[in-house]
C-alpha cells in the first residue's frame, strides 16, 4: 500500500482514538490529522491536504455530507470514507449524490477497513461486500428516477414500542430468543412475533439484519435518548 495521508472527522473522541489507534499499526498509512465536527473537517482539510478523509456523517455544527459538498466544489478530487451506524440505499445514495466513494459500519474489521481505505484511495467505491458494481448502479437509477430524500436530522414515526424496545436492548446484549423470553418472562413464540414485526417495521432482510439493527439502535439511544427523533448517523 502507498503512503497514504488520511484525515480522521468524529465528534466522539472515543471512537475517533479508536480508528486512529487501530490505522496506525497499518504500514503505509500515516494519520495527518482528525477534526470532530464538518467545519473542522473543512479547516483541517485545507490546512493539510490529505490523501483520503475517514469521516463520521452526522457531527455537530456541520454533518460530514454537508462538509463534503462544500469541499468538493473546490477540490473536485476530494477522496471520502464514511463510517456511520446507519446505511441502506437511500444514505448510500446520498453519499454518492455528495461526491463520497464509500460507507463503513462504525466498528469494522481492520482488515475491511483497510480493504476500504485502499479502493477509495484509488478512486473506486466500496460500500460493503453486499454492494457490488450492478447493486449500486441500480441504486443510482432507482433513486435519480425516484428520488427519496435522506434527511440525516429527520423525524421519524417508526419507533418501536416499549415491549420491541426491551427485546432490541436484549438483543444487542447477545441474547437468544430463548433467553429473552425468559428475562421478559413471556412465552417464546411472544418474542418471535416481536422479532416477525421488528423485521418488517424497520424493513430488515434476516434475524442477523435484526440483531445488528439492535447493536446500532442501542448504541444510537445510548448517544441519543430518543434516536428516532434525531438519529445519529
Amino acid at each position: 500500500m502507498d503512503n497514504i495521508r488520511i484525515l480522521i472527522c468524529e465528534d466522539h473522541a472515543l471512537t475517533r482514538e479508536g480508528i486512529i489507534n487501530r490505522l496506525l499499526r497499518v504500514p503505509g498509512i500515516f494519520v495527518a490529522g482528525e477534526a470532530e465536527n464538518g467545519t473542522g473537517m473543512i479547516t483541517q482539510y485545507e490546512k493539510l491536504k490529505p490523501d483520503l478523509v475517514i469521516s463520521d456523517i452526522q457531527m455537530p455544527e456541520l454533518s460530514g455530507i454537508d462538509a463534503l459538498k462544500q469541499l468538493k466544489s473546490k477540490y473536485p478530487l476530494i477522496k471520502v470514507l464514511f463510517i456511520s451506524m446507519y446505511g441502506g440505499e437511500p444514505c448510500i445514495y446520498s453519499i454518492i449524490k455528495a461526491g463520497g466513494l464509500g460507507l463503513l459500519d462504525k466498528s469494522p474489521l481492520i482488515g475491511e477497513l483497510t480493504f476500504a481505505i485502499n479502493e477509495v484511495y484509488n478512486g473506486r467505491q466500496y460500500f460493503g461486500p453486499l454492494y457490488d458494481k450492478p447493486k449500486i448502479e441500480a441504486i443510482i437509477k432507482k433513486y435519480t428516477n425516484h428520488p427519496v430524500k435522506f434527511d440525516f436530522d429527520f423525524e421519524s414515526e417508526i419507533q418501536p414500542t416499549a415491549a420491541e424496545d426491551e427485546v432490541l436492548e436484549l438483543l444487542s446484549e447477545g441474547m437468544s430468543t430463548l433467553e429473552i423470553a425468559e428475562k421478559m418472562d413471556v412465552k417464546q413464540r411472544t418474542i418471535d412475533t416481536h422479532r416477525a414485526n421488528l423485521i418488517k417495521k424497520f424493513n430488515l432482510k434476516s434475524g442477523h439484519e435484526l440483531r445488528r439493527f439492535a447493536f446500532r439502535y442501542t448504541e444510537s439511544k445510548r448517544i441519543n435518548p430518543n434516536p428516532y427523533s434525531k438519529p445519529n448517523l
